[in-house]
Order: structure tokens, then sequence, then C-alpha cells
């Protein structure tokens, strides 16, 4: 368990320091993501420069801080669209017997252009969730949350290596 809390706490690690920040693309079809933590601690976003292999992460969070998102805060970027954008969403937070729990998801999914997406990171005792919704205004202005149809969850090669992160 010790030897699991140390390799997470090393990923994270290795991820942060490998990672930039976020650039919005200049041009072409676009859309809009806000990712918001609704887990009990830290979340840091990443995207990849390269969504078929996870290559190239990119802090979706402002600053050079390991520390990401508090719960509750979230961050609004221009993604691009028509293509495959893949996003991850890493959580921690110290456990009640002195260790970290932490949450890694990476998703990959196709925006469509012009379209607004909210990406939700959940955790509770157990185990931790993250989805993509689009978001729909209604002629009223009331937004509706659709569940994003192309979303599909990555497994991942645990340590990012120069080949890329995802497996699948």
């Amino acid at each position: 368990m010790k030897a699991a809390i140390c390799l997470i706490a090393l990923a994270y690690l290795v991820l942060a320091g490998c990672s930039v920040a976020y650039v919005a693309p200049a041009g072409g079809k676009q859309a809009s993501l806000t990712v918001q933590n609704r887990t009990l601690g830290q979340l840091t976003p990443y995207s990849f420069a390269d969504a078929a292999t996870c290559s190239g992460a990119q802090k979706l969070t402002k600053g050079i801080s390991l520390i990401g998102m508090v719960p509750g805060e979230s961050v609004t970027v221009t993604i691009p669209a028509e293509r495959d954008f893949s996003l991850q969403v890493w959580a921690g937070e110290p456990n009640d017997i002195g260790g970290t729990r932490s949450c890694n998801i990476v998703m990959t999914f196709t925006p469509t252009a012009g379209a607004n997406y909210l990406a939700l990171a959940f955790e509770g005792t157990q185990n931790c969730s993250a989805q993509v919704f689009r978001v729909v205004a209604s002629a009223t202005g009331e937004n509706t949350f659709v569940k994003e149809p192309s979303v599909r969850v990555r497994e991942t090669s645990g340590i990012i290596r120069g080949h890329g992160y995802c497996r699948t």
C-alpha cells in the first residue's frame, strides 16, 4: 500500500514536471470546455498535444504550481473542435490513515465546433468518476446538460513515457 502511494505521488510529480501550460488553438474550429472540481481535494486537469497517444501533457490551470484547483473551483478553456481531444483529471487528497488517496481518469471525446462542454470530476469515499456534458441553451436561457456520447475512458500506462501515456 505504501509503495502504491509513493508510485502515485511520483507519477503526479512526473506529470506535473513534464507538462507545460495549455495553449488555446489560435484558429480553426473551436469549442469551449469548463472543468469543475467536485472532488474532496485538489484537482489538476491536463490536455495532451497528441490526443491519440496522450503525449505532450498541457496543464489547463494557470501557474506552475503542482497544486491544482480547490474543491468547487473551475477553469474554462477554448479547445480544438471536430477532432479528438483528450482530457485528464487528476485529483488527490490526504486520507484518514496518513496517506494520500488519488484519482486519475483520462477521457477522449470529439467536440463539435461552437459547442460548450462541462467536465465534472467527482469523488466518493470508495471511488471517483468524471463525466463530460454538452451544454445546450434553451430559448428561455436555461441550460440543459447532455452526456457527451463520444466520450471514451482511456487505459493509461501508469507513468508517462516518451511515446505516450494512453494504451487504448
